[in-house]
């Protein structure tokens, strides 16, 4: 009759963005409302993450959360892995300062490089490594070795995060440094045995 009313489903499609929407949207505002209520959190324990992708995974999960700054150190082949995040993160007025073990196009404007370790010695079963820090509060910081079950040690206790912040400054600023010494580096590594046997073993 003329007062039925046919229904006529929606696009899948349309659907879907329309639940897409809804939810984010409700995401946002909890987000929003639950920001005035937090409190500042306890340091954290000291957390083991198992597993090449559980690695990477929570690794894309912290740098997601980055507010103000991030510090990350690795090889080019965990640094691709992230470099969509890294950049979305400087597009927002994150500083992403990034140490790379090896070469790769610089994904970031703040990317220096470091010359892999030696693949003897001490750090043999722990190489490659991955090293990041959060807003100096979060961090992790794994070993990516094929030859070892791949593990991280994840918090946010502060003190940890701080002193992995520390470290990945102290390679930057050394990477800097070797940088503009150019050719004038190896003779005056050359002037320092005694570091060099302590840092090389």
């Amino acid at each position: 009759t003329e007062d039925q009313v046919r229904y006529h489903p929606l696009p899948y499609r349309t659907l879907l963005q329309r639940r897409k929407n809804e939810t984010t949207a409700l995401i946002e505002h909890l987000s929003a409302a639950l920001e005035e209520w937090a409190r500042p959190e306890p340091d954290g324990p000291l957390i083991t993450v198992r597993g090449y992708e559980a690695v990477l995974t929570r690794s894309a999960e912290m740098l997601a959360s980055a507010r103000q700054d991030v510090f990350l150190s690795a090889w080019p082949k965990e640094i691709a892995r992230l470099s969509p995040q890294l950049v979305e993160l400087e597009a927002r007025g994150v500083d992403v300062w990034l140490l790379v073990y090896g070469t790769m196009q610089p994904p970031v404007r703040r990317c220096y490089f470091h010359e892999p370790p030696s693949a003897v010695g001490r750090l043999t079963e722990m190489l490659p490594a991955l090293v990041v820090v959060v807003d100096h509060s979060e961090a992790l910081l794994a070993s990516l070795s094929a030859t070892t079950p791949v593990t991280a040690l994840w918090t946010r206790h502060r003190g940890v995060a701080l002193i992995a912040a520390e470290y990945i400054k102290h390679d930057l600023f050394l990477a800097a440094v070797a940088e503009r010494l150019g050719p004038e580096l190896p003779k005056i590594m050359a002037q320092v045995q005694d570091l060099q046997r302590m840092w090389f073993g």
